[in-house]
């Protein structure tokens, strides 16, 4: 008894096969603050975005800064979410609905950096300190735009939010 196996070339076979030969060893590699995403203090000194994110995730005790966690609890929360819209985007390349799963990757990390950028502007707790508040006072007087207000944690010149993003390279 022998067996033959042939590659069906028509149909659903074909078109998931084209779209499997999209996927090129793509991932989303990260979701957050790059490499040139930084504040700019007024004397030119650098200090990068995702070094003052890390601060307020996990806090800084010696800085007198309290966790401010927002990136965990958002995994946690949108997990399952992301994992629909995943599932859902992947239906549709396959179907012939959207390009390729680059569309998918680059769909991916554009929902969680929304949603990462959703959970910083709902974040009211813990209170800035009354010192911090009294610095945004100043800053303000000097004439600069504070995007969150003068009591809003996270958010004060508006760089983090603006700076969040993603990016989907190679694998």
């Amino acid at each position: 008894m022998s067996v033959k196996i042939t590659r069906e070339t028509t149909g659903i076979a074909e078109q998931l096969y084209a779209a499997l030969n999209t996927v090129n060893d793509k991932r989303v590699g990260k979701v957050g603050w790059f490499e040139g995403s930084n504040y700019v203090d007024e004397n030119g000194r650098t200090t990068p975005v995702a070094e003052v994110a890390a601060q307020n995730e996990f806090g800084n005790p010696s800085l007198n800064i309290p966790p401010r966690a927002t990136l965990r609890p958002t995994i946690a929360k949108r997990r399952t979410y992301w994992q629909k819209v995943a599932a859902k985007a992947t239906k549709d390349v396959l179907e012939g609905k959207a390009p390729n799963f680059d569309h998918v990757l680059e769909l991916m990390g554009l929902v969680a950096a929304s949603d990462f950028g959703d959970a910083i502007n709902q974040l009211s707790e813990p209170a800035l300190r009354p010192a911090t508040i009294d610095a945004r006072i100043r800053k303000q007087k000097k004439g600069r735009i504070l995007f969150g207000g003068i009591n809003k944690p996270l958010i004060e010149s508006g760089i983090m939010l603006k700076t969040l993003t993603s990016i989907v390279e190679d694998e």
